[in-house]
């Protein structure tokens, strides 16, 4: 699971620009007052009478774009919010601020390229700034860059050893390039900066499967599953290591929290175990005995 970093809203790079206005508009007066002494508390209005004014500097309306572009972001208007931040940078093509956030914007709308860019971008004017290198290293791997995602995860790590997601998300660059085994000892260093994470408990398993070691893998599930008893896809994985291990009860009973998790997988399972064979019935959409009795010769037959 991809954790991106949390979005820039507070830099203010241009605030000290804004000082000294003697502007005859109350609005804008006063809007400028709030942006010196408490700028948070600033609302859509004030930030668009300082957008709108010719009387300030490209800085400061940048400054102001940056913020309405945040309060957008914040408020589910991603695409309203990016365009504030691409005017932020048509004004002030360094903003360090606005980078941020509109690549944090872009990666939340898919845009994965564009956000590497900006990103990329951002780390060149803050080479010194870990969450700037792990968002990129998110970026890479989302465009099926990995070794370059280990190389910024790395680089995040070494700028801020405690960060836990930084080893996370290099695990699974990892096991994205088929090294099970660096990808535990991130989990494992991840673990213990946060302990009990259940995601990171649960990728462990993923890279102990991977791995070939099955137990430990079950184990680490088992973990996840304890520390948030709704992490679905924990119970498929470990009835997948189960079943390999011929776990038969244990596999049916993972196998059926997880299909019974979702209404719509029943009706699925139903229809791929009449299709190989060990079920019969009608797909009604509902675990009944035929359908636990269908799931258990399957899984009995070592999931085929």
């Amino acid at each position: 699971m991809w954790k991106l970093a949390a979005a820039i809203g507070a830099i203010a790079l241009f605030c000290a620009g804004l000082a000294g206005n003697a502007l005859a508009a109350d609005p804008l007066e006063d809007a400028l007052e709030r942006a010196r002494t408490t700028p948070d508390e600033l609302t859509i209005d004030d930030l668009t009478t300082i957008i709108e004014s010719d009387a300030l500097s490209a800085g400061q309306r940048a400054w102001a774009l940056n913020r309405r572009g945040f309060r957008r972001y914040m408020g589910g208007e991603t695409e309203r919010a990016v365009a504030d931040f691409d005017a932020a940078l048509h004004l002030a093509p360094g903003f360090a601020g606005a980078l941020a956030n509109r690549g944090s914007a872009l990666f939340e709308l898919g845009e994965h390229a564009r956000a590497r860019h900006d990103f990329e971008r951002l780390v060149a004017l803050r080479p010194r700034n870990a969450e700037a290198r792990y968002n990129l290293g998110l970026a890479y791997a989302e465009t099926g860059l990995h070794v370059r995602a280990v190389t910024a995860f790395g680089e995040a790590i070494r700028l801020r050893p405690d960060f836990a997601w930084a080893y996370h998300n290099r695990g699974l660059a990892y096991m994205a390039i088929g090294q099970p085994w660096k990808a535990v000892a991130d989990f494992n260093a991840a673990l213990d900066h946060r302990p009990g994470d259940a995601d990171t408990l649960h990728a462990r398993g993923e890279a102990l499967d991977m791995a070939g070691e099955r137990t430990r893998a079950i184990e680490s599930y088992s973990r996840a599953i304890a520390a948030d008893p709704d992490l679905v896809d924990a119970y498929r994985n470990r009835a997948f290591a189960r079943c390999a291990l011929g776990r038969v009860d244990g596999a049916v009973a993972d196998y059926v929290e997880w299909i019974g998790s979702r209404p719509a997988f029943v009706r699925e399972t139903e229809e791929v175990l009449a299709e190989l064979g060990f079920g019969s019935g009608p797909a009604d959409g509902t675990l009944d005995p035929e359908t636990r009795g269908a799931l258990r010769r399957w899984v009995a037959a070592g999931c085929p």
